[in-house]
């Protein structure tokens, strides 16, 4: 399995927020170590670290959900498939924390 890169977060970004929970994505990381802009561009994937929930950036940088037919392609590709796992276990430990 190849390795998941996460990159510090360096630049914050303003006014996307998150479709699902609605709290604002400040800042956001590239998973892919050769990447060398680690500003999100349209098409791009995003892990809501509030509630875990997988979204797409838009072409005016809006998050909008990945729907499921998205999702399933999504899961052929190994590192998007680990980026998923993460994604659903800070959900269930965010669910967890609001019990």
């Amino acid at each position: 399995m190849k390795e998941l890169h996460v990159g510090p977060i360096t630049e914050r970004m303003m006014g996307t927020k998150c479709p699902k929970c609605g709290r604002t994505a400040e800042g956001g990381t590239s998973i892919d170590d050769k990447q060398v802009s680690r500003k999100p561009k349209a098409g791009d994937y995003a892990v809501c670290l509030y509630c875990g929930v997988l979204n797409r950036y838009t072409d005016g940088l809006r998050l909008a959900p990945v729907d499921r037919t998205e999702r399933r392609k999504l899961q052929r590709d190994p590192r998007m498939r680990d980026l998923i796992a993460i994604a659903e276990k800070v959900g269930a430990a965010k669910r967890q924390e609001w019990q």
